[in-house]
């Protein structure tokens, strides 16, 4: 399609405005130029239908596109830690977990006040 597009409106009457057009002299008959100016319109629709699913085919593309990236990188994270996983339990013995008491707090505290000079 040319870059120009054609914009013509034309009158859009009922039958009124037919007979009103013949009495006032005007010629009623569908003419060649009546032809290409409804071709034209006819042109520029179609094109401006084909514009719209161009575009909107690539927007769907885009989305897919989109949503593929996302998931490989989720399934890529998702065996990266399935494998560190296996990796750190073959290793290492799962260390047992010891509770604080409150001595340990209170030797901490008087290192500490030891450390800045305290008594």
């Amino acid at each position: 399609m040319s870059q120009y597009t054609l914009k013509v409106s034309l009158p859009r009457g009922d039958d009124d405005s037919i007979e009103e057009a013949a009495a006032s002299g005007i010629s009623p008959s569908y003419s060649e130029l009546d032809q290409l100016i409804e071709e034209c319109i006819g042109l520029e629709k179609l094109e401006d239908d084909l514009r719209q699913k161009d575009v909107s085919q690539k927007k769907k593309k885009d989305r897919e596109s989109a949503y593929l990236e996302i998931r490989r990188v989720a399934m890529e994270n998702l065996s990266q830690s399935k494998k560190r996983k296996e990796a750190t339990c073959e290793d290492e013995v799962k260390k047992k977990k010891l509770r604080k008491t409150g001595n340990d707090t209170m030797e901490y505290l008087k290192e500490k006040n030891f450390a800045r000079g305290g008594n």
